[in-house]
């Protein structure tokens, strides 16, 4: 059957709008499509992006931790470090257990009416305070001291006498 046309034909669209309008419903439909897989693009990259993105926040808290981690063990070194170098710097330092073994002999050596009040070890000179009650032990501790051979020069700074306490001497012993 054939299609019966009613319409005065200055009403029915011209030939030209028709093709016009064909053309016009294959661009939207093309644009609708197009728009489509632009969105299912750009939301397939927002995932690998955003997965991406957890990834490097993952690894940089990681970096983060390890370099907590080292500074911690930076400071454990320095630490030791200072404290080599402390503990070089008192090897370097002359020590006094000679001069302690010479003062310890040296009183050794009294008898046991001699006190040492007290001593004080410098780096070359030692100053050594006795105390005894009689005068024999005041001359047999000057001459011990006076021959002991430890020292180059001995020099007896003071000499007191108190009844109460009895001789009081001080020596300056020069290694």
């Amino acid at each position: 059957m054939a299609g019966i046309n009613l319409l005065p034909t200055d009403l029915a669209p011209r030939a030209s709008v028709v093709k016009a309008s064909g053309v016009i419903r294959k661009l939207t439909t093309l644009g609708v499509i197009l728009l489509l897989l632009s969105l299912g693009v750009s939301i397939g990259l927002f995932l690998i992006f955003s997965n991406q993105l957890k990834e490097v926040t993952a690894r940089k808290e990681q970096l983060e931790a390890n370099i907590k981690a080292l500074q911690a063990t930076e400071q454990r070194l320095v630490l030791i470090k200072d404290r080599l170098a402390l503990a070089q710097e008192v090897f370097a330092r002359p020590s006094g257990s000679d001069e302690v073994a010479a003062v310890k002999s040296l009183i050794s050596a009294f008898s046991e009416e001699v006190s040492v009040k007290q001593f004080e070890i410098k780096s070359e000179v030692t100053t050594v305070s006795f105390e005894t009650q009689n005068s024999l032990a005041l001359t047999q501790m000057m001459a011990t001291v006076a021959s002991s051979g430890n020292y180059k020069q001995v020099n007896l700074t003071s000499i007191s006498f108190t009844p109460l306490l009895g001789f009081s001497t001080d020596f300056e012993l020069i290694k």
